[in-house]
Formats: C-alpha cells, structure tokens, sequence
C-alpha cells in the first residue's frame, strides 16, 4: 500500500512498556558494539556504562510518569472521519499513517510534471495491495470513538514492524501564503510572527473526501431548513492562489454555502488543511495550467458538466462559478428572486438593457453569447445538462460554451416572459426558462474593467470574472490586484531593498488627441493619437525599469491610458455594441503588455500594479517614501552624482536630468537605506543610460519582447493581420530595430506604427 508520510509524534517512540524496554536494551547494545569495535579502547567503557544507566532510568522513571498525548500515539491508529456535515465545522482530524487507493495520484500526470510527488512513495503496480490496505484500515477504524480524547489499543507486533519499516517526511509544509489567504483561525494553523504556518495534517484515503449526496444537500440546507443553492467553483493545482482568492472573498459575503472542488489530491490537500469546504473530483487531469482551447481545456469543461450533472440528479440547485471570479455580493439572495427560472446565466453582452434597475437583462436585445463561468441551474434542466454533456463526448474539441449556446438556443420562445420585471424566456423547445444575469451586477472582464459599468449605472456588483483580457493566468491575477481585489500574503508587501514609482504625468496634449480624433472608419491613420499617447507612458517605464535596476528595487508600474480599446477584430476604438469606455480610458497593463514576458527569469526586475501603494497592507511603505526631484543644473542644491547627496528636509533629493546609472547609485548611498520607497517626479528625464555597453545591451534585449499588441485595424493591401505590435522604444527618439528585427529610422523623431507581423 502507499504511505503517505506524517511527522511522528514524539510519544511514538515511548508509548508502551515493550517500546521503552527496547530503548533500554538499545542503549547497552549500543555501548556494547562500541567496546567490541575499539578493544584497544579501553576508556570507552565508562561512557558506554553511563549510557546504559541514563537509559534505563529515562525508560523506568521519566517515561512512565510523562504524560504522552494519547491522539498522538500511532498505537491509537485514530481514523480521520468522513468529511463533516456541518458547514461551519470544517476541520478534519487526521490519520497520521494514511492509506492512499491506488488511484490516489494517476501516474498519468508524472510526466511533464515538476511536482514533487515524494510523499506518495512508490508509484509502481501494487494490484491487490490497495484492496487489503482498504479492508485492513476499515477493520482498525472500527470501533473508534469519535470523541475529542479517547485510550487507543496497544498495537501488534505485526504492525509494530510496519511503522519500524515506514519512513516519515519531517519537513512542515510551508503554508504561509495560504494562511494569509483563508486566514489561520478558519484553518486552525498556528502562525508565527512572520506569518509562517507550523502545523501539518495529514488526511485519510482521500476518496472520503469526494462529494456525495449526503453533503451536498447539508451544504444546501438554510438556517430555516429548507434547500437553497450550493455555490460551487473548482481548480487544480496551478490555481491554488485563485482558489483561495476565490473563497476569502466568498466569506466576506457572508456566504457560507459553498464547496470548491479539487481536481488532484495536491490542491485537496491544502485546503483541507485550510479548512475550506472541498472535494476531491480525482480528474487525472494536469495540474499545471489548462491552456485555453487545448485539449486540457476542453477536458476540464467536462468537469463542470459533471457537476451540474451530479446536482441536478440530486434534486438540488447549484451556482457554478469559474474559479476566476471575485464574489463581492452573497448572490443567492438574488437568484432567490427567480424560483421560476430553470437556468440563469452570465453573458459577454457588452452594453446594458435593464437602465441601471437591478432585474435580468432583456432578451433578444441581451443577445450576445452566454458566458457559462457563472451559471445557476436548477433540477428541471437535468435532460438539458445531459444532452449538453453528450454533444461533448461526441466532439472532444467542442467548446462547451459554443455547446451550451447552440443548445439552448433551440426552438427559443422570446415570447415566453413571465412579466417586464423577470424578463424570463422560454429555451430548449420551450421546456425550459431561462433568464440573463445583468452585465452591470455579473460582470465580465470588459464591462467592469474597461467600461466601469458599475459605477457609471450607480449599481453594486455581485461578481466580476476576468474575461476580456490578454495575458492569460497572469493577467487575470493583475487585474485583480489593480482593483484591490486579490488577497496577498503579507510577503508580497516586503523586498529586500524596496520599491520604486513615478508621480503621474500624462501629456494633457496627447490625452486631448486621443479623445478627439475621429472614429468613423478602420484604418490605421486613426490610430496615430493612440499610439502616441502609449509610447509617451512606455518611455517612463522604460526609464523606471532602468533605474528600479540600478538601484535593486522593485517597480510599481504607472497607471496607464489608452486611446483606444483593444479586442480580436477591427474597430473604431470601442467594441461595436459596447457601451464605453469613454476615451481615453485607464488601460489594464496586460492592454500593452505581455505578462508574462514582464515575469520571465534572467535579470528582469520585479513589478507591482499600479495600485500597490494603495492596499492598507502596504501602508508602511507608502510612510516611509524618499522624493527625488529632477532639477536643472542651475537649480539650489542640485546634485549631479558625483558624490552622496543633500537630503532636503529629511526626504527630499534634488538630481540633475540625464543622471547614469553609476551617478545614480553614487547619489542615493547612504540615503535611500533608510527609505522603504522611492518616488521619482520624472523618470524619463531623469535617466540617461547605464555607463556600461554590455549592460545596455542587456536591458535592451530583455525588455524588447515585453510588450504585447494593439488589436485591430483593417487590414490594408499586402497585409493579412490588422495589429499592431507596441515598440518599448518608440519614444526614444532614436533609431533601432524592432523585435521583428524591422529598422525603425525614426524619421523627424516620429514613430509610425505598422502592421503585423
């Protein structure tokens, strides 16, 4: 069977008569054996001697009268229960020797993996092994009280000799982040002072943790007793930290009846030990990222068919929410509105029909595609979710998205509302009625990020999920941060050295000719005040990212703004049938940037959002700030780097513009110690360059390629693509290669943005 190894407790060395005797007899032979291996030795017989008498009277007096925990004891081998019922209890005692089935870890997702799986022990065939493991630990689970504190038996000798042979992993499992995530009082962790989690658990065979009828329907119950909807989201490892992003925001709703499903025992693992309400769904599937259209990808779609499958054949309904969504409002008083719905469902429709009045969206007019990462549904569309799951197994790469439109599109009855204020429709034949939840409350990534649609109607939303967005798993999390909407441990707000930032200076000029240029066609002339815009912003974080590197600190990036919006065809700078934004707009970074470009290994500084300043846990930084002026030479008590700088009135450096790195550097030691940030009043005037060739070279080569695209204008003759890709040296004024390896003369200092490739 495999083990999957615990610390051992203390006692378990000295928990019976038998075990001390043996320590006894173990510290003689010890002396024994050194005696017989140095006979010339003959002094150490008086230390050999004195073990011996410490020996046994460690094991005669001090362990008979120490009072060993007896939960501790292996010799007890207490069984962790079934998952608990109850909602609010959601800690689980553990097992500390675990018999795991041998579907526990599907070897399937060794490969590739750089998961270290070295608690599972052995991964070979084990065939009837499992089977015995099983009935073995149910014969020793029985008769196990459940109470708090209980007398174990004393072991076998048989099994004396398989706790000799296991071997344990004494390693605490590091759950800081965690902690700081879900919170240690919910998970039961003890944290220390900087954060750190010292308690592990480990779980029986984890198949008691998959989801039953029995606890979904516990989950369900109201405090009035009656079955109201289970919330439920899902995720493998990869998206542990949105998992628990996802659950501490649920909690601050003050909904409780939620379950997050996990697809590999590793994540399952780690919020049982975080005592967040999960199940294990053993999907064999990867536990890196799914990749969107993969094949992986449409193999997790399946997965949350099969909830809703599970759901409805258990009489109950069920919320389903992509673990990529922020919660800011319990949604079930809302869905609670509409009993007669059979379904309702989130939509990519860019604009508002309900005029700000809190009901579902009008339909057909809300005619866009239905957007399935926020969903509820109830029983009666059990035949629906298995015809949906059929058209699936039937096409492996049919989107299950596309699957659901295309269904419930059939035989459509929009004749079918019950009244203006439910605004339900008949779908599938007319056998269900469905209803669209409003755009402005379930907001999708474009309506909240983009267009602000909530603050504009006056509303509060329920969810925001991060669609409409380019950079996939990194900016969905950016995103969030940028709003103040992604739960940081304490450690994403300490560095070594510490940060670095710019006052906010856009062009009014340039905002200008954004907002007034005309937009009544496609092409590419109508970019121009775009663009330029952007490549003013993109020379100060080119100087930002030079400098934060000359000085080792991290970089909060500015807040940029955009001419235009960005999409997958070509516009006239809003997505035809949206309502906003307004132009020029406060872009997301990943609008101009490729995150994870920004992220990669070899030297790249690290970033903050914009917003970082701005999160009351950094709130110590922002005190503790050094403000560096850019000055002319003729100005008082302007430095040039030569030497240490004047600090003015204990906060204040005064700088030459076109400073290097070296002056710099020369300028800000001995001061910039004391300071936890700095902000710069005009980076792009204050930088220079780095003195040395080969180092310019190197910035230069690294940050290239970390800028994204602009999409899209129409395509001219000679081109099949319609973007643009950004030049992080477009506002140099110089000229250079692109990272095409394309020669941009820069003529009269005018970069002209270019099509493709």
């Amino acid at each position: 069977p495999r083990v999957a190894q615990a610390p051992p407790p203390a006692s378990l060395f000295f928990d019976s008569p038998k075990k001390r005797e043996s320590f006894a007899i173990g510290g003689l032979n010890m002396a024994l054996l050194a005696q017989q291996n140095n006979p010339s030795r003959k002094w150490l017989v008086l230390p050999a001697g004195l073990l011996l008498a410490m020996a046994v009277v460690f094991a005669s007096v001090v362990l008979p009268s120490a009072d060993w925990p007896a939960s501790e004891a292996l010799g007890t081998r207490r069984m962790a229960p079934p998952p608990q019922l109850d909602p609010d209890q959601e800690r689980f005692e553990a097992l500390t020797v675990t018999i795991l089935p041998e579907d526990a870890v599907d070897d399937d997702d060794l490969i590739g993996s750089d998961v270290d799986y070295g608690d599972y022990g052995d991964h070979g065939d084990h065939g009837d092994d499992d089977t015995a493991a099983r009935e073995h630990a149910a014969e020793v689970a029985e008769g196990v009280d459940d109470q708090e504190d209980y007398e174990g038996e004393d072991i076998s000798e048989e099994d004396e000799e398989a706790e000799e042979s296991a071997e344990y992993d004494t390693e605490d499992l590091d759950e800081t982040d965690l902690v700081e995530s879900v919170g240690a009082e919910e998970a039961g962790i003890q944290v220390d002072k900087d954060g750190r989690g010292s308690k592990k658990k480990t779980y029986s065979n984890l198949r008691d943790y998959d989801l039953t009828e029995e606890r979904a329907t516990q989950v369900a119950r109201l405090a009035d007793g009656s079955l109201g909807p289970v919330v439920v989201t899902w995720a493998n490892y990869h998206y542990l930290d949105f998992a628990l992003n996802w659950v501490h925001h649920m909690r601050k709703t003050g909904c409780e009846s939620f379950l997050v499903g996990a697809m590999d025992d590793e994540l399952l693992e780690v919020l049982l030990e975080l005592g967040v309400p999960a199940f294990g769904m053993s999907s064999g599937l990867s536990l890196e990222d799914f990749g969107w259209g993969s094949s992986t990808f449409h193999k997790m779609g399946r997965e949350k068919i099969s909830l809703l499958q599970m759901f409805t054949r258990w009489n109950l309904d069920v919320l389903i929410s992509d673990v990529d969504t922020v919660w800011l409002k319990d949604p079930l008083p809302y869905v609670a509105q509409y009993p007669k719905a059979d379904i309702l469902i989130s939509s990519d429709h860019l604009s508002d029909t309900t005029g700000g009045d809190g009901g579902l969206e009008h339909y057909p007019q809300a005619g866009s595609a239905a957007n399935i990462g926020v969903m509820l549904f109830r029983p009666a569309s059990a035949r629906f979710v298995d015809q949906w799951m059929e058209a699936l197994d039937n096409d492996p790469a049919y989107w299950d998205q596309n699957a659901f439109n295309d269904l419930f599109k059939i035989g459509v009855l929009d004749e079918g509302f019950t009244s203006d204020k439910d605004r339900l429709f008949k779908v599938y034949n007319g056998t269900l009625r469905m209803g669209i939840l409003p755009v402005s409350m379930f907001c999708s990534g474009h309506t909240y990020f983009v267009q602000d649609m909530p603050s504009r109607l006056g509303v509060d939303p329920y969810v925001i999920h991060a669609t409409f967005q380019y950079s996939g798993t990194a900016g969905k999390r950016n995103r969030f941060r940028e709003r103040l909407l992604w739960d940081d441990p304490d450690e994403y707000f300490r560095h070594p050295v510490g940060y670095i930032s710019a006052q906010h200076r856009v062009s009014d000029r340039l905002l200008g000719a954004a907002k007034s240029v005309e937009r009544n066609s496609f092409d590419l002339k109508t970019t121009m005040p775009h663009f330029q815009l952007v490549n003013q912003q993109l020379e100060t974080v080119r100087a930002l990212l030079a400098i934060a590197k000359a000085t080792n600190r991290a970089l909060i990036m500015p807040k940029l703004f955009c001419g235009l919006d960005r999409w997958w065809a070509p516009h006239d700078g809003n997505i035809p049938g949206a309502q906003g934004p307004q132009l020029p707009f406060v872009c997301p970074l990943d609008h101009v940037f490729d995150l994870d470009a920004l992220d990669r290994d070899g030297g790249m500084v690290e970033w903050k959002e914009y917003s970082f300043l701005d999160n009351p846990k950094a709130r110590s930084i922002k005190s503790r700030t050094l403000s560096i002026i850019t000055c002319n030479e003729q100005s008082e008590q302007c430095d040039d780097g030569s030497r240490q700088a004047t600090l003015i009135d204990s906060s204040i450096v005064k700088l030459r513009a076109q400073r290097t790195d070296r002056e710099i550097e020369r300028a800000l030691t001995g001061i910039a110690e004391e300071f936890d940030h700095i902000e710069l009043d005009n980076p792009s005037k204050l930088w220079k360059g780095f003195e040395s060739r080969e180092e310019s070279d190197l910035f230069k080569q690294q940050y290239l390629t970390s800028t994204s695209l602009w999409c899209c204008a129409q395509p001219d003759e000679g081109h099949h693509v319609g973007h643009v890709w950004y030049d992080i040296l477009a506002g140099s004024n110089e000229a250079h290669s692109d990272r095409w390896g394309r020669w941009i003369d820069m003529n009269d200092g005018e970069w002209i943005p270019q099509l493709g490739p």
